[in-house]
C-alpha cells in the first residue's frame, strides 16, 4: 500500500502467478466409503492469499465435493510471509500437503527433492492439452511437470493521473512509446514535483528486465544458468552451483536527478 507522504508516477506491476501441484505422498485415506462405492479420501489444501481469496476457494472447494462426494478437503489457507518457512518444515518431516499453490521460483527446490509430484503419472485424469502454448513452461523442471498455472497474467504499467497533472506533463500514447519515453517523463515528474515524489517506482526488477530482454529477443538468464544462479541464492536447496548472468543490453538512466539512498523517502 503506498504511504500518503509518498507519491509516485509510475508503478510497475505484475499479475501474481501461482501454480498448483501435488505432493508424492497422495491424499489420506479416511475411514469407509461413499454410498457410490469409491473409497472416501481426505485432500490437503495448502494455499497464501487474502480473505477474498480464501472464500473464493471455499466456494471452489464446496463445488468440488460436491462432484466429488468421497474426497473431503482439508483447507490450510496462509499468508505469503512464513508460508515457505512451513512448507519447508512440513516437507522435511514427511507432512506436506496434497495439493498446494507453490510459485515457478520453488518448482526446482521441492521437485529435486521429490517433494512434487511428475503430473504425466496421473496424464490420465489431468488434461493438461488445453493449456495455452507456452503456459506450461513454468511448471517444467529437467522435461517433467509439476504443476499447472491457477492463472496468466502480464506486466502492465499504472499512471497516477493527478501526479502528471501536477507536473504539466502529459500522458504517453500507450501504442508507441519506448522505454526511453518512460525514463524521460518520469524523470520530468521527479523534476517538476517535491521532493517526496518520484517519477517511477519498480517492483520485481528481475521480472521487468527479462521482460526487457525478451523484446530485445534475448533473456536475462540463459535456462542453465537461471536454475544454477537461483540454487545459488536457496540456502535451502538440496544442491548449490553458482554461476554468472549475462549482461543484458539495455541501458538504465536514473530518474531523478535528486537521489535518495530508497525510492521511498520519508518525510
Amino acid at each position: 500500500m503506498f504511504s500518503r507522504k509518498h507519491k509516485v508516477g509510475f508503478v510497475a506491476v505484475a499479475a501474481a502467478l501461482a501454480l498448483v501441484g501435488c505432493s508424492d505422498g497422495g491424499g489420506t485415506d479416511a475411514a469407509g466409503a461413499t454410498e457410490g462405492g469409491d473409497e472416501a479420501v481426505e485432500l490437503r489444501f495448502a494455499w497464501w492469499g487474502s480473505e477474498q481469496l480464501n472464500a473464493i476457494k471455499d466456494e471452489q472447494i464446496t463445488a468440488f465435493e460436491a462432484e466429488y462426494p468421497h474426497i473431503t478437503v482439508l483447507q490450510e489457507p496462509g499468508e505469503f510471509a512464513g508460508y515457505y518457512d512451513k512448507l519447508a518444515t512440513q516437507v522435511a518431516g514427511d507432512d506436506g500437503p496434497d495439493v498446494l499453490q507453490i510459485t515457478y521460483n520453488y518448482i526446482a527446490e521441492y521437485a529435486e527433492k521429490g517433494a512434487l509430484l511428475d503430473l504425466a503419472t496421473v496424464e490420465d485424469t489431468l488434461d493438461v492439452s488445453n493449456y495455452a502454448e507456452g503456459s506450461l513452461d513454468g511448471g517444467m523442471f529437467e522435461g517433467n511437470l509439476y504443476g499447472v498455472p491457477t492463472g496468466l497474467g502480464s506486466r502492465g504499467v499504472i499512471a497516477n493521473t493527478r501526479l502528471f497533472a501536477e507536473a504539466g506533463v502529459e500522458l504517453p500514447d500507450d501504442d508507441t512509446w519506448t522505454w526511453d519515453d518512460y525514463v524521460d517523463i518520469a524523470t520530468q515528474i521527479s523534476e517538476n514535483t517535491p521532493d517526496d515524489t518520484y517519477g517511477v517506482t519498480l517492483n520485481n526488477t528481475e521480472q521487468l528486465l527479462n521482460t526487457i530482454a525478451r523484446q530485445h529477443g534475448d533473456n536475462v538468464y540463459t535456462e542453465e544458468e537461471a536454475w544454477a544462479t537461483w540454487r545459488s541464492t536457496r540456502p535451502s536447496c538440496s544442491t548449490s552451483t553458482s554461476a554468472s548472468s549475462r549482461p543484458v543490453p539495455v541501458r538504465a538512466r536514473s530518474s531523478r536527478r535528486r537521489r535518495s539512498p530508497s525510492p521511498w523517502r520519508r518525510g
